[in-house]
């Protein structure tokens, strides 16, 4: 994110403030517009207040993004778990209400060859477009899609909340903890968990799917 407004507010108000635990005050925008950098519509406040205006605006998004940011126990950890998933919810809502979730566009079954294809891959958009409508499928409104999405934000796994998307040995996608991935040692061709973009990670799909297709 641009500092263009906080360069702005110091500007006019000079050096911005810290708080009692030396962080220096956030720079909201009173209308909600970030690309309204007019000094009259610049305040700062203390990241609390900010994630409070936001809270009770129902801006889940910047609450997420503002509570990334904090430290200490402002929030309690069932606080920040709600937070996430609401903040996964409106991102993912965003997304299908404008038709580019993977869910609509792209092939979801990496176990059946034929919706890799391009008739395949069209037969199952359109399969998928007419669940979302008819609320037919497990994707996004199940009771079980919720629980498991909250337990993986719950365990810290989640990509919202500092988790990364990986694949193990047998070329399973799995998300563990940043922690975990980050304390792997050697050689990446040992480590139990890479990264879904990674070479290693993009061989091991490639494998599993090889492996499938025999």
């Amino acid at each position: 994110m641009s500092n263009k407004h906080r360069k702005i507010y110091e500007k006019y108000h000079g050096v911005i403030p810290q708080d009692d635990m030396g962080r220096t005050y956030e720079i909201h925008h009173l209308d909600g517009n970030h690309s309204n950098n007019s000094i009259d519509n610049l305040k700062a406040v203390t990241i609390q207040e900010h994630y409070d205006i936001h809270k009770a605006q129902e801006d889940w998004g910047a609450c997420f993004l503002i509570m990334r940011r904090m430290m200490g126990d402002e929030l309690c950890k069932e606080e920040r778990i709600e937070v996430a998933r609401k903040a996964g919810k409106v991102s993912a809502q965003k997304m299908l209400d404008e038709g580019r979730h993977n869910f609509q566009t792209l092939d979801r079954s990496s176990y059946n060859f034929f919706y890799k294809t391009e008739e395949g891959k069209k037969i199952r958009v359109d399969k998928n477009r007419k669940m979302y409508a008819d609320g037919t499928n497990k994707f996004f409104d199940s009771d079980d899609c919720k629980a498991r999405q909250k337990k993986i934000i719950a365990e810290g796994r989640h990509n919202l909340y500092g988790g990364v998307t990986c694949r193990d040995m047998n070329g399973n996608v799995i998300q563990v903890k940043r922690e975990v991935y980050t304390s792997q040692l050697g050689n990446m061709e040992a480590w139990p968990y890479v990264s879904i973009n990674s070479k290693e990670g993009k061989k091991r799909k490639m494998l599993m799917e090889n492996k499938k297709n025999v």
